[in-house]
């Protein structure tokens, strides 16, 4: 009886032990995975955060560790008594979204300018109007490969106006009034938009009484468009330089759609 009895603490002792030596085993592997994932979290807070690059970020090496090729251009002038070209902004804007400027520079008092290159895409060059000044933009294609001797031509602004009157004499409000610095033809709406935004000028809107006023270069085509009418153009012969004041009471004449067929 007492053997049995015996026996049994036995048995109770080592189930006690295992059950201590488990416990604790148990508590060092947690204490272990703590570690490490204390770790883990203070080496991800450590670790700089990698910036995602702006879709025209600039690029300054190719994959082979050479300087990326660049754009450069210069202004000109045919005017006597021009400006100094030190004096103008040139931008590098983006086609799809106009107003975002890439890049700014100064052009040199020889008129040159060059820009970093940017990502690959469609670009337009520009020179924000300054003094009186200005040049129509010029458009870009970047893959890689330099861009070099752009011209763009400065001229002096000056202020051309005229009206829009519908086939009946009556004025056509809220005509776009399109100033282009090359003519833009017409083959489909979408091949029309891509040529206005490639050369337009500066885009002015008729008021109630069909008429239109603003600042604009000397040798501009004029394109009128309205919804319901025939497009128009206009290519105001006065000279093949710039003057001091350019053409005003220009009458543009809309049909409309139905009167065509």
């Amino acid at each position: 009886m007492k053997t049995n009895r015996k026996s049994v603490v036995a048995v109770f002792v080592v189930l006690v032990v295992l059950i201590v030596v488990i416990f604790l085993l148990r508590q060092e592997g947690r204490l272990r995975d703590d570690g490490e994932s204390r770790s883990i979290s203070e080496k991800t807070k450590r670790r700089p955060t990698s910036r995602r690059k702006d879709k025209y970020e600039e690029e300054t090496d190719d994959e082979a560790g050479k300087p990326r090729a660049a754009i450069s251009g210069k202004l000109e002038t045919e005017a006597e008594d021009g400006p100094a070209f030190e004096t103008f902004m040139v931008e590098l804007r983006t086609l799809d979204e106009p107003s975002k400027v890439v890049r700014t520079t100064r052009a040199g008092s020889d008129g040159n300018f060059a820009f970093a290159a940017p990502k690959h895409g469609e670009y337009t060059i520009e020179v924000p109007p300054h003094e009186n000044w200005s040049a129509p933009p010029e458009y870009v294609r970047f893959s890689g490969e330099g861009i070099e001797d752009i011209k763009l031509e400065l001229h002096e602004r000056v202020t051309i106006s005229g009206k829009v009157l519908d086939n009946l004499s009556n004025p056509v409000e809220g005509a776009d009034v399109f100033i282009c610095e090359k003519p833009v033809h017409y083959y489909s709406p979408a091949l029309f938009d891509e040529g206005i935004r490639r050369r337009l000028v500066k885009k002015l809107v008729t008021s109630k009484d069909g008429t239109f006023s603003g600042l604009s270069r000397g040798e501009d085509c004029i394109i009128v468009r309205k919804s319901g009418y025939a497009l128009a153009r206009r290519h105001p012969s006065y000279g093949s330089r710039p003057q001091s004041k350019g053409p005003s009471n220009l009458l543009i004449r809309l049909d409309r759609a139905s009167s065509l067929s």
